[in-house]
């Protein structure tokens, strides 16, 4: 199945509810205005404002944020810091200390970051 939804009002993000094109790591993936969402995850509307926010960046770097997020460390952080700070605001609130925690364990580990938890958890939590 698939939907679209637009962004910056009128460029689409074609969203497809799939286990296909989603490392084993991850929920889902956007590649360009592409979003790869598990089916186990359909509901989850944090997940797809985060994907979303992937295909906002692919519009607004006329699509070499991809390329800058293979190369670059800083990049990758600065991209992935502002879908997760989109996304988190979406969560409940009685969840979001314990969601943030999470998210800032989870973009240490698992993108080759270089990065503690710590100096992430302060980077999610700044205005």
């Amino acid at each position: 199945m698939m939907k679209i939804k637009a962004v910056y009002k009128v460029l689409p993000a074609f969203i497809f509810y799939t286990d296909r094109f989603v490392k084993r790591r991850f929920d889902a993936m956007a590649f360009g205005p592409l979003v790869f969402i598990r089916p186990s995850f359909r509901d989850s509307k944090s997940l797809l404002v985060h994907e979303v926010v992937h295909v906002k960046q692919f519009y607004r770097y006329l699509g070499l944020n991809g390329l800058l997020y293979l190369f670059s460390k800083k990049m990758r952080l600065k991209l992935e810091l502002e879908a997760y700070k989109e996304q988190l605001k979406v969560v409940d609130e009685s969840k979001r200390q314990r969601k943030t925690e999470r998210a800032a364990l989870f973009i240490s580990e698992k993108y080759n970051l270089d990065i503690s938890c710590e100096d992430v958890l302060k980077q999610l939590t700044e205005d």
